[in-house]
């Protein structure tokens, strides 16, 4: 036999195997292929119905954060801390819960709340947020604050200036806390203005000093820091509430009103008592006490507004606010009145001024607690105005808890 033809021989041989060998690495390769075809749509179905997920679960945050505006917070912790129970969101759902940042609660890092599980002292919560979407299911935690809301942050607060003499002076406590005590305030009854701070006599700042033109105080008068220049604060206006005065008040002795004006005075050293008022809120054009007459108010522990569109004249009485919590009575100056205001403090006067328009004289010996915010603030006769720390934590009318930066996360 040729030697040629041996070696066509041989070939033959090998190439069956061969080409077996190579039909079988084609068809593996085939079926990887048609496998990972088929399993693509499945694993991109499964991401988008998690991207649904995260959105319902962050959608739960934005809801949260406005319905806890206004809401009775302590309770809502002490309930359980449910705000939303599978809530619809297209064709999710999302479930959220709100804790006090405190214990288990507390995203590593953060600081704990002083007043503990159920007792929010800080202005800051944590939302836990569970979004559902077809099986898929993400959950969001953020710490939310409301402390930049509160017009609400200073002992006093003045757009035009602040003069203080004799005794005068300020420091802090916390009413969700415990009561006032003098031998234990704090020291953050600051003062602040977009103008010029005057300290003279024997006044006490237990706080900061700031002013968008100077501070000046006599050595040792202010325990905090001074600062010049400051940045300027804005004072938004308050709107009246709509629909005319209040209708009536109770009548006695002394006591005098006029619905159609909404003017009210009471002298001779009597007492109007004004009890918890429909839709939380009192609307007059003035207010005058006088010969050491009083306001009372009976609110029962629940917030009350009292809105004046242009006089307050507290002399030699005062307004009793005897649940003792300024959170519980805020005055507001309503309109674009600019008139005067004088008040005078005492053992009862509990509640928070806001009077941007107005020029306030704190007069007499007699204490505030509570917070100030004026055009100009001036106080001469040795008050005192002990900053309640809690009223910056009470969220404005329209106001919106916002995130704190840098604790959104996904658990």
């Amino acid at each position: 036999m040729r030697p040629w033809v041996s070696a066509i021989r041989n070939e033959n041989g090998v190439v069956l195997p061969l080409a077996l060998f190579f039909l079988v690495i084609m068809t593996t390769f085939l079926l990887a292929f048609l496998s990972m075809s088929g399993s693509e749509p499945a694993a991109a179905a499964n991401h988008a119905r998690s991207g649904s997920a995260l959105y319902a679960a962050e959608a739960g945050i934005a809801h949260a954060r406005d319905a806890l505006v206004g809401a009775n917070i302590n309770a809502l912790l002490a309930g359980g801390g449910q705000l939303f129970n599978a809530q619809a969101f297209g064709t999710g759902n999302y479930t959220v819960t709100v804790a006090n940042n405190f214990g288990a609660a507390l995203p590593p890092g953060e600081t704990a709340d002083p007043g503990g599980a159920n007792n929010d002292t800080d202005g800051i919560l944590v939302l836990t947020s569970t979004g559902t979407f077809q099986g898929a299911t993400r959950q969001v935690q953020v710490l939310i604050s409301n402390t930049s809301q509160s017009q609400f942050q200073n002992a006093v607060f003045a757009d035009v200036g602040i003069n203080m003499s004799s005794t005068s002076g300020t420091d802090s406590y916390n009413s969700k806390l415990a009561a006032y005590n003098a031998a234990t305030a704090g020291s953050n009854g600051s003062i602040g203005t977009n103008g010029n701070i005057t300290l003279s006599g024997s006044v006490t700042i237990k706080g900061d000093a700031s002013a968008g033109g100077t501070v000046t105080a006599g050595a040792g008068m202010v325990s905090g820091t001074s600062t010049s220049g400051a940045a300027h604060v804005t004072l938004p206006d308050v709107a009246c509430p709509s629909g005319g005065f209040t209708p009536s008040v109770p009548s006695g002795a002394g006591i005098s009103y006029n619905a159609a004006t909404g003017a009210l005075s009471v002298s001779g050293g009597h007492n109007v008592t004004l009890p918890y008022p429909a839709g939380g809120a009192y609307h007059f054009s003035s207010i005058s006490l006088s010969g050491g007459s009083t306001l009372t108010m009976s609110g029962g522990g629940q917030h009350v507004d009292i809105y004046v569109d242009q006089t307050l004249s507290v002399s030699g009485g005062g307004i009793v606010n005897l649940t003792a919590l300024p959170t519980a009575l805020t005055i507001w100056a309503c309109g674009a009145n600019t008139n005067a205001w004088t008040v005078s403090g005492g053992s009862v006067a509990y509640f928070a001024l806001y009077a941007p328009n107005h020029k306030v004289t704190i007069s007499g010996a007699g204490d505030v607690w509570g917070a100030i915010v004026a055009d100009i603030d001036v106080e001469s006769g040795g008050s005192k105005v002990h900053y309640d720390q809690a009223l910056a934590l009470q969220t404005t009318a329209g106001g919106k808890y916002a995130a704190v930066p840098g604790t959104w996360r996904e658990r």
